[in-house]
């Protein structure tokens, strides 16, 4: 008896799997993107009437998985504004979805964390500051300048609940300012 075999069948017999998983996996995957970012924040804490603070933001991101336009990874920020009556601070993280279109990037993302408000006028005796799970949603814009460098603007919404006192706020966010991408040049690590 004799056993047809497929050229197909024997070119695949023949050809390492190694070399078809780099053709496989090379237009999906580019490697981890590294960004810094600071801006300059515009908070609405949500009470108190027309309060308004001034403050700032830090973070980095990680995209970890390319499949292009899309890029999704992991964000971690620390939030700190402060006006006269309250000063509040947000230490978060989660996850990040950012689409390349050209120049233009927009991006959502979600953050859980650790909050923390501290009164600069006590009007409860005892009752100086309190702490808060805060879970953030929002999103922006990344306009890139250069290869390194973007421009950066974004809105984000944060829920604030106090269980001892059974209150909740919702300062909302607005940001503006700059990006920074990290460049390296090893087959395995960043871009």
């Amino acid at each position: 008896m004799m056993v047809r075999v497929h050229p197909a069948l024997f070119l695949l017999a023949v050809v390492p799997a190694s070399s078809l998983l780099a053709q496989a996996t090379g237009t999906a995957y580019q490697g981890i993107r590294l960004y810094a970012y600071g801006t300059g924040s515009y908070v609405r804490p949500d009470y108190g009437g027309a309060l308004k603070n001034a403050g700032a933001t830090v973070g980095g991101t990680a995209n970890v998985f390319t499949m292009y336009p899309v890029q999704l990874g992991f964000d971690l920020r620390a939030v700190g504004s402060g006006g006269r009556v309250s000063r509040e601070y947000f230490y978060g993280g989660g996850p990040r979805a950012q689409v390349n279109l050209g120049r233009f990037e927009p991006f959502a993302q979600f953050h859980v964390g650790y909050g923390r408000i501290a009164f600069q006028y006590v009007t409860t005796p005892g009752y100086t500051h309190d702490q808060s799970l805060v879970k953030a949603y929002g999103g922006g814009l990344d306009y890139r300048l250069s290869r390194t460098w973007a421009v950066r603007g974004e809105v984000e919404r944060q829920s604030w609940h106090f269980s001892g006192y059974n209150y909740s706020f919702y300062p909302l966010a607005v940001s503006a300012g700059v990006r920074y991408q990290f460049h390296f040049h090893n087959r395995f690590g960043p871009e």
